[in-house]
This record gives C-alpha cells, sequence and structure tokens, in this order.
C-alpha cells in the first residue's frame, strides 16, 4: 500500500463525483447530515476553516473478482420538516466495468462532499409537514445572503455545552446560507443561489457575471455582496481547500480496516455501523436485503436495528471470541449470505411467537432486542419451529422485567449460547438459572419488582402483565402510566383522611409511585381521570363503571376503593400482582 498527500479544489472534485471519476465504496453509510450541518460547512469554507481530511482509495489496480462492489454518489437528497435527511433515494451500483482510469473510492469525506454536491450540481428536496405523497417532495436550493459575514466574529467558545446541535451551530455562524423552497422566490436583492457560483468558474467572466448579479442587488449592501461573490468563487474555484491522504496499490481489508479506524471522528459511526460495513463489503446485496427486511420488521412498531443482525449473526456462525469481541468475518458473512432466507424465517418465527403467546407485540414490550437473539438461536437450529415453549416465555419475560441484558450483552449471549448447545438446541431455563446468577427469582426478586418506583421497567411490566390494566388491549394505542389513587392526593396533608397518623400519610406518599398503586390507561381518559379520587372518577363521563374497574384488576367488592382505605388497596393489589408475576417468571 502506498500513500501520498495531493490537495484539490472543490469544484474539480465535485465534477469528479459527477461523472463517477469519483465513487463510494460498499463500505459507506447513508447519507445522514441535517441541513444545518450543510449550512455550518459552507460557513467554514468561507471563513477559510480546515473543512478536515478528505480519505481517496485509487482503485487503479483493485481485483474487481473480489465480492464487494460501488456506488455512485446521491444525485439527490431528501429532507425532513425539521431538517433531517430521509432516505428515500439509494445510491446506485456501478459496473466496474465502466470505470475510468484512476477511479477514486470515498473512505472518509462522505457526507461532506454529498453536501457540496447536491448544493451545487445534484437536488435536494423538502417533505413538508403533514404532508404524505412522495409527490408533495418541494425543490429546495440552498441561498447565500450576500449582506452577511461583513462583520468578523469571535469564536471563543464555539458550540459548547448541551444545547442542541443544530442551534448551536446556526448561533455561530458568520455567513448566512439558508435553504429555502425554490416556489418561495427569494428576494434577489439580498439572496443569491449558490448553484449559480458556477456561472462565475471562468476567471475572465467573472467580473461580468458578478455585475449582472449586483444588478439586482439592493445599494446598501452592494460591496459587501461583491466581496462574498468573490470570496465563494475564490473558495470553490481557485484555492485548493481540499487536503486529502490517497492510498493506492491497496487491498479490500486494508481499505476496510482504514476506513474503521479514520471514521471514529466526525459524525459518529457506532461500532456496530463499522462492522456492518465489513458485511456490505463482502456481500453485495446486503444493504439492499437486510434493510428492507428491517423497514417490513419495524413496519409493526418495533425497532430491530442494524446491529440487532450483527449481534445475531456472530451468535448465529460466530466463535466465542467473535461474539465477545463483535468481530465478523469472511466466513461469517458467507454464512449469513447463503442461509439468509432461513434466518428471516427464524426471526418471523420468534416473532409471531412473542407477539401470539408472550403479548410482545410492539417496542413497548422491549426492554432489549438483544434477548429475543437466544430465541431465534434456538429456532434457526431447530428447523425454524419453536420448542420447549415454556421455557421459552419464562426466559423472555425474565430478560425483559429484570432488564437483565443492561448490565452485559456480548459475554451473555456467550453463556446462553453455551448452554443451549448443551440442552440441545432447547432453552431450558432450569439450566440458565443454575449457571447466571442473573436469572435466578425468588420472592426477594418478586418484591424488588413490585417496590420499584414508577418508571420504564414499571411500564414495561404492566404491559407485559396485560391484564390488570382497566382499558388495556393491544391494539398499539399510546398507554400512559396512570396512578390508581392520584399522585398529586397525597402531596398534601389537608388531603390526609381522618383517622389516618402522619407517620401512615407520609408513608402512603412513598408507596404512591409503586407498581400495585400504577395501572395503564389511554391518553385521554388519563387526563380527565387526573386529580380525582378514585371513587369519583369511576362511572363519571369516559371512565368505566366501578364494576368494569374492578373485574379488570381482580379486586372484590368488600376492597374499599377511598382514599382512606389506600393501605388495603395497595396490599391486595400488590398480592394479585405477585400471584400474576409467580406464573409468568417461575
Amino acid at each position: 500500500m502506498k500513500t501520498k498527500s495531493e490537495e484539490y479544489n472543490i469544484y474539480d472534485v465535485i465534477e469528479g463525483i459527477h461523472h463517477n471519476n469519483i465513487i463510494l465504496p460498499s463500505i459507506q453509510r447513508d447519507f445522514v447530515w441535517t441541513k444545518q450541518q450543510v449550512v455550518a460547512l459552507y460557513d467554514s469554507i468561507m471563513l477559510g476553516y480546515p473543512i478536515s481530511t478528505f480519505l481517496f482509495w485509487n482503485i487503479e489496480d483493485f481485483d474487481f473478482s473480489q465480492n464487494t462492489y460501488f456506488y455512485q454518489f446521491l444525485k439527490e437528497v431528501y429532507f425532513n420538516f425539521q431538517g433531517k435527511t430521509k432516505n428515500q433515494t439509494t445510491s446506485s451500483k456501478i459496473d466496474s466495468n465502466i470505470l475510468n482510469k484512476n477511479t477514486i473510492a470515498i473512505l472518509d469525506g462522505q457526507q461532506r462532499l454529498t453536501s457540496l454536491y447536491i448544493t451545487l450540481i445534484g437536488q435536494a428536496k423538502l417533505k413538508e409537514k403533514y404532508k404524505k405523497s412522495t409527490s408533495d417532495w418541494t425543490l429546495l436550493e440552498l441561498y447565500l445572503d450576500l449582506g452577511s459575514g461583513s462583520e468578523f466574529f469571535d469564536d471563543e467558545g464555539f458550540i459548547e455545552g448541551d444545547e442542541d446541535e443544530d442551534e448551536a451551530i446556526k448561533d455561530n455562524l458568520a455567513y448566512t446560507f439558508d435553504f429555502q423552497l425554490l416556489p418561495s422566490n427569494p428576494n434577489k436583492k439580498r439572496w443569491f443561489k449558490v448553484r449559480d457560483i458556477l456561472k462565475l468558474k471562468d476567471v475572465n467572466n467573472r467580473e461580468k457575471e458578478i455585475n449582472n448579479v449586483l444588478s439586482f442587488i439592493e445599494n446598501s449592501i452592494s460591496e459587501t455582496a461583491r466581496k462574498n461573490l468573490l470570496l465563494l468563487a475564490k473558495r470553490i474555484f481557485d484555492e485548493k481547500l481540499m487536503n486529502v491522504a490517497e492510498l493506492s496499490e491497496c487491498e479490500l481489508d486494508e481499505a476496510l480496516e482504514i476506513f474503521i479506524r479514520f471514521n471514529r471522528g466526525g459524525t459518529q459511526l457506532s461500532k456496530s455501523d463499522l462492522v456492518f460495513s465489513t458485511i456490505e463489503s463482502r456481500w453485495s446485496e446486503a444493504k439492499d436485503k437486510i434493510g428492507e427486511y428491517l423497514t417490513s420488521l419495524n413496519s409493526n412498531k418495533f425497532k430491530f436495528t442494524k446491529d440487532f443482525i450483527v449481534r445475531l449473526a456472530l451468535v448465529l456462525y460466530g466463535q466465542n471470541r467473535d461474539i465477545q469481541k463483535t468481530i465478523i468475518n469472511n466466513e461469517i458473512v458467507q454464512q449469513l449470505r447463503n442461509n439468509w432466507d432461513k434466518i428471516v424465517s427464524s426471526i418471523n418465527t420468534t416473532i409471531f411467537f412473542l407477539s401470539s403467546n408472550c403479548g410482545i407485540t410492539s417496542d413497548r414490550e422491549v426492554s432489549s432486542y438483544i434477548s429475543i437473539i437466544p430465541i431465534i438461536y434456538s429456532v434457526y437450529n431447530n428447523d425454524c419451529q419453536i420448542k420447549n415453549e415454556h421455557d421459552m416465555k419464562k426466559y423472555i419475560f425474565r430478560s425483559l422485567i429484570l432488564n437483565i441484558f443492561s448490565r452485559r450483552t456480548n459475554s451473555l449471549l456467550v453463556d446462553l449460547k453455551r448452554l443451549i448447545i448443551n440442552s440441545e438446541f432447547i432453552i431450558s431455563i432450569e439450566d440458565i438459572e443454575n449457571k447466571i446468577i442473573d436469572f435466578k427469582i425468588g420472592d426477594d426478586r418478586l418484591d424488588q419488582i413490585l417496590d420499584n418506583d414508577k418508571s420504564f421497567t414499571t411500564q414495561l411490566t404492566l404491559f407485559l402483565m396485560g391484564n390488570n390494566n382497566i382499558f388495556h388491549s393491544r391494539d398499539g394505542t399510546e398507554y400512559h402510566q396512570d396512578h390508581i389513587h392520584a399522585s398529586s392526593l397525597f402531596d398534601s396533608f389537608n388531603n390526609k383522611p381522618y383517622g389516618i397518623s402522619d407517620t401512615d400519610w407520609i408513608k402512603w406518599g412513598k408507596m404512591k409511585n409503586k407498581l400495585p398503586n400504577l395501572q395503564l390507561l389511554k391518553g385521554k381518559p388519563n387526563q380527565a381521570k387526573s386529580k380525582k379520587k378514585l371513587n369519583e372518577w369511576l362511572d363519571s363521563s369516559g371512565a368505566p363503571t366501578e364494576t368494569e374497574f374492578r373485574k379488570a384488576l381482580n379486586l372484590p367488592i368488600e376492597i374499599s376503593l377511598k382514599l382512606k382505605d389506600f393501605e388495603e388497596f395497595y396490599n391486595f393489589r400488590k398480592e394479585i400482582l405477585r400471584k400474576q408475576l409467580k406464573e409468568m417468571l417461575l
């Protein structure tokens, strides 16, 4: 492998992208920058600031018989109304037979180069708020306020603190760039369409073109406007602002390793993003096949990610050390590619089982997607069939309610894989709890669950328990965690019922947030209930009747619903929940 340093001007590189002389290797991810990041890039260019080093890979001598492929840069990019990228368009693959000599593949700099390309030659589009049709995408153009930048600013403390990144960027820019909808016809007395800078490429004709633009500009800013036009042209065409490290005589594995190391800066890629790049580099259809499947899977209100697929592949085909260190090798990728249909079938079988037998129908019932992998591993190795359903249910409920995978992930997957293999690919809860202490559960652990304060854990527990919640159904409706006896009632001694001691009242104030006093309510009924006493809320408009409420929560008529009898209600419901948790977990 050889390395050399080069400098390029922006226009020559953008032209190279346009003619497919500069392309993307399959290991690159999608375009993810926001509109404000694009704006900030142009501000840095105008100020003459470094825009970081680019990493080019000259693939003139690359062996295209290897199982990899290359893409064109995006020719158009879609933003949503919040300014974030929408993945409506994917890059097109390039036939290696039509590549020119000295073609360059970009290992670092894709986000910056795509931003420059779509604003100078390509196209940006916006999906306006509340519009759903693809025909509602509107053309966007980047404009420069030619009156901006006249006063230099002190950049000390640039983008610091915990404020929103896009807002922080916006507040610290010297020049005013803005994406505007094409039909809005920005005021030509101030705004200049950035792509029109291409008319100023010819130095000999530049002054004429500038004068043409200035003929529309208001007199008060004409001098500043002239300076800005000259400066933008100078930055795009004349100056070599792009510092490039160029690799040649470089093999795929070397390029991949360099890509992973180099991309730990910039807009951060997660480790799973970097590892997934290994899969994409060796399986040409991975991005499309896995992406399409995840989209389909998540259409049912789940949130499976590429990280899930990476870890599943490691468990299915990797050695213990691969799982521990999250390392994907060529053999694992080939197994993933060759068995993809079986993997999909195993995942689908598992999801159907979780939905129909465990009540896990959406993301709201999942504290860790990784906890599902051992079930898929068992299903995969049993011809895509569910085996030992009883123990599978115990395993998944314990995993989720106890949030076991939050404490460790890779080492736990290794341990579980070993146990499943030893049990002839069956999940045995007895074997698991005997070897992995996290899965052990007894009365003390049940008390911990019941004594949990209102949190994501209590909400998850209520969803997984399913019943004991008035109005609850598995219809995907948004539910709130509601205090059965309203929380605000316990905030003042003025509400303390007659005959209740101060000591008990303070104790009740701590009990109010715990699981036995929580239920799931849809948004509107919860808002209507608000601060009302329980017995006053029941039978009111939009509320259940007392009979319906008692039936849903398994409360007999002798259990009072009045505030003065809160502790009796609390203890009775606690035991009802304890019994149900035992049935689920033991």
